[in-house]
């Protein structure tokens, strides 16, 4: 009976089996908690719920997911413009359309981890370790899943999306369009891929730098591979750049407009020559902080046991048994090396002194490191492959037992099992990061419940000022405020704002130069409240704190109270109405309420 061909990318049946409930097993790690504990499982909040997630919360209740450009979103900074806040087309917004808050943070998670999962599956099935599809060779299967696994756990910024979660299945996309073959199916699927990867991730944090990277990939093949494979790459290329740029026009707008941003008086933190290669060093070993599970010694020893596998296969001239995943690990060790380099460049002092032109000044090229977490998964699973591959050549072993035929796979998988352990510890919801809470402790519903009910009288609509707290969180709360934390606003709005808390500014080094030098969290500062900013809960917050802001300022920008985590002792024109704790117990808030008179 002639043998039926599987197209490249199908699971077979075999496969299934094991992908399936590996994958179910991620998901039942990652979303347990959520599922059981509900809104007291624990969050970040850092970048996360003090950010997008409040934005996304904040324009789905407001009905201005597809608002125009120029509609104003009022909770947030005072009221902002909203092309300032993000795409209309960013798949994230539009989970947080059909779901409420907490299930919306719930499924993009499962979303995100589903995504890493079958994109790390497939590239290193398809393409790293590019074996046959042999129905028999489970070991092989259930150590690539575990892998995949290892990556589908790490603990990434969940707002992004793809934007380090779908680098690898993108990679699998473009190297599947690449080598097309006239398959209906590998062009729909592919094409696919490329669209998540666009719509439910960042064109600025990795979407950008992917795309240089693709270019110079096309260059490649221009000069050193076959003419038409630069072709098809090169239309993957625009596809995807117009693509991106469709979705972010009103920030391509804004980057080429005359129109002045808060980022053009951004000033980059640098370091001297001094710390120049410890910058390259703990950017090549760390990566990118929003996917760090803080220590990989596993992966780092598939490498290195990798690289040695590798070194006695060439000695002995039958490397050819790993030439595939071996050009994968120095592909993946050189370009994350290239990344870190470039980071590490990008905050030395020498380069801050480059004239930029316009507003290419203000842009972050540091941010080539986005692409680290997923370049280090490249370089891990064809250690992996070298492993597994390495171990059953005749070179190195010429016995007949199976036991130890296998052992290359059984410590590959091993290793990836042990990684797996590391990244679960690191989860926020496991207790892995200082910047988490409980999601409910967090936000404060409760104690905003009651503020609501002791505003529920005025008949002026309450805008807050927030001090030592994230504006987000009374903008959760359905509150408008007169700060936040946006990546991007107009300048005039930024001085305006300034002209608020001036005096605090001049009270605060730190927070001068906080502000004026990034200025993304807008807050009303307040000198006393410099060591936690926005982070000042009740464990941290002093008794009292003295007041230095433009009262009749913070009145002309329509703020009616002022919500602080300590009690003011010097109120002047400000009235205590009440005072909120948190319950017993709990690492949360305590608020004041002040009037403005």
């Amino acid at each position: 009976m002639k043998k039926v061909q599987r197209m490249r990318g199908e699971l077979h049946p075999c496969r299934t089996m094991i992908f399936l409930p590996v994958l179910l097993i991620v998901l039942v790690i990652a979303l347990g908690p959520y599922l059981v504990l509900g809104t007291q499982a624990r969050v970040v909040f850092h970048d996360h719920l003090d950010a997008n997630f409040a934005w996304a919360v904040v324009l789905a209740r407001e009905g201005q997911i597809f608002a125009s450009a120029t509609d104003i979103v009022a909770p947030i900074l005072g009221g902002l413009e909203r092309q300032f806040l993000g795409s209309q087309w960013e798949l994230y917004y539009w989970i947080f359309h059909l779901l409420p808050p907490f299930s919306a943070l719930v499924a993009s998670e499962a979303l995100t981890r589903t995504i890493a999962f079958a994109g790390a599956y497939q590239l290193m099935r398809w393409d790293i370790l590019g074996r046959s599809d042999d129905k028999s060779d489970a070991k092989f299967t259930f150590m690539i899943a575990a892998g995949a696994g290892a990556f589908a756990l790490l603990p990434f910024w969940l707002p992004g999306g793809t934007t380090v979660a779908g680098l690898p299945l993108f990679l699998w996309a473009v190297f599947r369009l690449r080598a097309w073959q006239c398959d209906a199916w590998v062009l729909v699927s592919s094409t696919l891929c490329v669209l998540l990867f666009v719509f439910y991730g960042s064109f600025v944090l990795s979407g950008i730098f992917v795309l240089f990277l693709l270019g110079f990939l096309v260059l490649f093949d221009l000069l050193a591979r076959k003419k038409y494979e630069a072709v098809r790459l090169f239309c993957v290329l625009t596809v995807a750049s117009s693509l991106f740029i469709a979705k972010e026009r009103w920030l391509v707008a804004l980057m080429i407009s005359e129109r002045p941003t808060s980022r053009e008086e951004f000033t980059h933190r640098t370091y001297g020559s001094d710390k120049l290669f410890e910058t390259f060093r703990t950017s090549f070993l760390d990566g990118q902080y929003h996917a760090d599970p803080g220590t990989a010694w596993p992966m780092f020893s598939a490498v290195a046991v990798a690289l040695l596998i590798a070194s006695v296969l060439a000695v002995k001239g039958s490397w050819q048994d790993v030439r595939r995943p071996v050009k994968w690990l120095f592909v993946g060790l050189f370009a994350t090396g290239l990344t870190a380099l470039f980071y590490a460049l990008f905050r030395w002092e020498g380069f801050a002194d480059l004239p930029l032109p316009g507003k290419l000044s203000s842009f972050n090229f540091g941010r080539f490191h986005w692409l680290q977490p997923g370049l280090w998964f490249v370089s891990f699973a064809a250690a992996l492959a070298i492993i597994s591959l390495g171990t059953r050549s005749t070179s190195i072993y010429s016995g007949s037992k199976p036991i130890i035929r296998q052992a290359g796979v059984m410590l590959a998988t091993a290793l990836c099992l042990v990684q797996i352990g590391i990244n679960i510890i690191a989860l926020p919801v496991y207790g892995g990061s200082k910047r988490a809470l409980p999601y409910e402790q967090f936000l404060a519903s409760q104690q905003f419940v009651e503020i609501r009910q002791d505003l529920a009288g005025y008949t002026e609509t309450p805008k807050l000022a927030l001090l030592g707290a994230h504006p987000a969180i009374a903008q959760y709360n359905g509150f408008e405020t007169l700060g936040g934390y946006v990546q991007l606003y107009p300048l005039d709005q930024k001085h305006r704002l300034r002209e608020v808390f001036r005096a605090e500014l001049d009270a605060s080094n730190k927070l001068k130069r906080y502000f004026d030098g990034w200025g993304n969290r807008a807050y009303v500062f307040n000198a006393d409240l410099e060591k936690c900013v926005g982070n000042c809960f009740a464990d941290r917050a002093p008794d009292q704190i003295r007041i230095r802001i433009d009262v009749k300022s913070l009145r002309a920008e329509g703020v009616t109270h002022v919500l602080s985590v300590s009690e003011i002792a010097n109120p002047g024109k400000l009235t205590l109405l009440n005072a909120y704790s948190s319950p017993e117990g709990q690492r949360g808030w305590r608020f004041f309420l002040y009037e403005l008179q």
